[in-house]
């Protein structure tokens, strides 16, 4: 684990053989959480409403314009429930708890590395270089080599990448606040990870900083 492996990214880790992190990780956050946004008070502010019939009580499925249906309320709920009763059973599978013991230690809850490792979550302390040799051991390997791929880029996106980059130091270098403008980026940014259509999500909100 790096420097946060919290939620979707324990989620990851925690079926491995060993799970390895450094002192100050922060880790665990397991939970599960819904996510639909609505704007009829915004929308009711400006003086646009809408209105409909259908044959059922959930025929107008779920609509941003609209307040959440009580009853879709209800389904979106039950599969967060059932997400999180998934989660926390992979958890006890694989590190040896009880669903009980998982759930004291779960409900969103983040720990740093050295809380982690006496509570179950982790196996050992170590960096990077720990966790490859400890890797070559299980592996019985005594000679090999460590590499860290990354996916090249399209042409496309690697004349996006430069175009953006010069638009945004043009832009931050006319502005004064530089943090603002980079936690602004940021923002945007975290805003487009929230594109799953049943709104349900593993993340670590209280690994965010503002």
């Amino acid at each position: 684990m790096s420097n946060v492996a919290a939620s979707g990214g324990y989620w990851i880790s925690a079926s491995a053989d060993e799970i390895w992190a450094s002192h100050d990780t922060i880790t665990g956050s397991i939970g599960i959480f819904g996510f639909l946004p609505t704007f009829e008070k915004p929308l009711d502010k400006i003086g646009v409403h809408t209105d409909g019939v259908s044959t059922t009580k959930i025929g107008a499925g779920i609509d941003p314009m609209q307040s959440l249906n009580p009853i879709i309320a209800r389904v979106i709920q039950s599969n967060i429930e059932h997400g999180y009763q998934r989660f926390i059973k992979l958890v006890a599978e694989s590190r040896n708890m009880t669903l009980e013991e998982v759930d004291e230690i779960a409900q969103g809850r983040v720990w740093a590395g050295e809380m982690a490792l006496e509570i179950g979550l982790i196996d050992n302390l170590g960096n990077m270089e720990d966790a490859v040799k400890r890797a070559a051991e299980l592996a019985d390997l005594e000679d090999y080599k460590t590499f860290y791929p990354s996916l090249p880029l399209e042409w496309t996106d690697q004349i996006l990448k430069q175009f953006f980059s010069k638009i945004k130091g043009i832009f931050k270098s006319r502005i004064g606040n530089k943090d603002l403008i980079k936690r602004s980026f940021e923002l945007v940014n975290d805003l487009e990870t929230y594109n799953d259509p049943k709104g349900i999500y593993l993340k670590c909100l209280d690994c965010l900083i503002y």
